[in-house]
């Protein structure tokens, strides 16, 4: 049986923690950081799962080419920190989750496994990180039981390194916002928002605003500024499908755009 060094200190990680717990014998040994770490033997095995520190080179040769990460992503498409933002985000249909051995670069390691995952039109980030670092476990022991599932990446589709989403991330200019939820078209220079404009140079077709608001569900959301007749109000875009919901800045409940139109705008 070996001994398992288990990396991991978000929710995300805790799926990936409690399937291993539940479908394998190995003895875990789960670390929310890297200080105090117990002696590494030579059947030591360790794995990182949504983890936010990088590992120092002297740690990973103590694993002797046994450490790994699981990337929810199909490396080396999205790599860094927010690849399911941004898959969703771009309109992509398919995703995937990456076991890929651990190097001094992030996400640069072997890749060792792939298992491929489709984007449904209802996935929002925490539904797919979830569903994602679920098969990403099994992917696991599959590796270690010898199984090996990789996916080869389509050589001429560009690479997208990704960013830290931060509150700016889900700004929309009014203008911009007004025209995507009417559904007309919106060109890379009436935008500052940076997940937008790789959107509208990637894959110009489709529901942006439902992709945005999918995609940064769990993180900053999207929002805008509108002008209304009492002065200019922050607002949040809670759901766009099957209705625009939106909740303004101090208002404990949403209300539906449409309310906010007859009450604020008009």
């Amino acid at each position: 049986m070996h001994s398992l060094f288990f990396f991991g200190s978000d929710q995300y990680s805790q799926t990936v923690l409690n399937y291993l717990q539940n479908h394998s014998d190995l003895a875990i040994t789960h670390r929310t950081n890297l200080t105090s770490l117990p002696p590494i033997t030579p059947d030591t095995l360790g794995l990182s799962a949504s983890f936010p520190h990088l590992f120092p080179p002297e740690l990973i040769d103590s694993f002797q080419g046994k450490l790994y990460n699981l990337h929810p992503s199909l490396l080396p498409q999205y790599r860094n920190v927010a690849p399911v933002p941004y898959a969703i985000a771009m309109g992509d249909k398919v995703t995937g989750i990456t076991l890929q051995q651990i190097d001094a670069k992030i996400d640069h390691g072997p890749i060792l496994a792939q298992q491929q995952e489709p984007i449904l039109p209802t996935d929002t980030t925490p539904l797919l990180l979830h569903r994602l670092f679920t098969l990403g476990a099994q992917l696991f022991l599959d590796y270690l039981e010898g199984a090996e599932v990789l996916y080869n990446q389509n050589p001429n589709q560009p690479l997208i390194f990704t960013h830290k989403l931060t509150t700016e991330s889900g700004h929309l200019e009014w203008a911009v916002f007004r025209k995507l939820q009417n559904h007309q078209p919106v060109f890379v220079e009436e935008t500052a928002n940076p997940l937008l404009k790789l959107r509208l140079t990637r894959n110009p077709q489709g529901n942006l605003l439902h992709d945005l608001t999918r995609a940064l569900n769990g993180y900053e959301k999207v929002w805008t500024i509108a002008p209304t007749r009492k002065g200019e109000l922050r607002l949040t875009i809670e759901s766009v499908l099957p209705n625009l919901t939106i909740k303004l800045a101090g208002k404990p409940k949403p209300i539906s755009y449409n309310d906010f139109v007859k009450y604020y705008l008009e």
